[in-house]
């Protein structure tokens, strides 16, 4: 009878220290790391802070008042060609020289972009508190409503640069490559789970090319551009024919 009272009051002990363990127990949660598309957040002049793309109204608007007799005479011929010939020179300086790259792919100016180097409990300006619901921010506000802002990270970066080789100087990959790294010793994991969006896609697939996919435990492709981005790239070096 004694045996049973104290095998009985052993197994309520047990079960009540199992209950009060899994209360205090911390989920063991794998980082997620966004990594984004193209001007979620602008780049700009390094030198001098001016935003340089996406290009503002008062840009456009010059490139506009500059060509008011050829756009006149557009309205009337629908002539294509005469409207591009009049207008690539100036739409280039106006709009699109300063976020131009040389034969080498390298930036011709000094152009930044903002990065997050910590995890988003650090930038609630950028996330949490931001009005926009859709897009990267709203995947960013929903994961850390999820699983909270100190598991969730931002990896951006200068969307006009070769994700995979760039001469002189570190392509997306190895940036995305080392952000990754810094994420897994900042939260002790051995691996971390990638949302690419939209551009974002193919610099992840350039990542995996050259890094493989040991420290990725999932990915989630988000609307990610694989073929688009040789049409982008055409554009950008002035391969435009109409």
């Amino acid at each position: 009878m004694y045996m049973k009272k104290a095998l009985a009051l052993l197994l309520s002990i047990l079960i009540a220290f199992s209950f009060f363990t899994v209360a205090f127990a911390t989920e063991d949660i794998t980082p997620v790391i966004i990594v984004s598309g193209m001007n979620c957040f602008p780049l700009t002049l390094a030198e001098t802070g001016e935003q340089v793309w996406p290009p503002k109204g008062d840009s456009i608007l010059a490139v506009v008042k500059e060509n008011i007799v050829p756009l006149g005479k557009f309205l009337f011929t629908k002539d294509w060609q005469y409207l591009a010939d009049e207008l690539i020179e100036d739409v280039y300086k106006g709009i699109f020289e300063k976020v131009a790259c040389d034969e080498k792919g390298e930036s011709v100016y000094d152009i930044e972009t903002k990065i997050f180097p910590k995890s988003l409990d650090n930038y609630p300006e950028d996330f949490r508190d931001s009005e926009l619901s859709v897009s990267e921010k709203g995947i960013a506000k929903s994961l850390m409503r999820e699983i909270g802002g100190d598991n969730v990270y931002y990896f951006n970066y200068d969307w006009r640069l070769d994700p995979i080789t760039l001469a002189g100087d570190l392509s997306d990959a190895d940036d995305l490559n080392a952000f990754i790294e810094n994420v897994k010793k900042e939260k002790g994991s051995d691996k971390v789970t990638l949302i690419p969006c939209s551009m974002g896609g193919t610099v992840t697939n350039a990542y995996l090319y050259k890094y493989g996919s040991e420290s990725v435990q999932k990915i989630i492709y988000t609307m990610a551009a694989f073929q688009g981005l040789s049409s982008v790239g055409e554009m950008f070096s002035r391969g435009i024919d109409l």
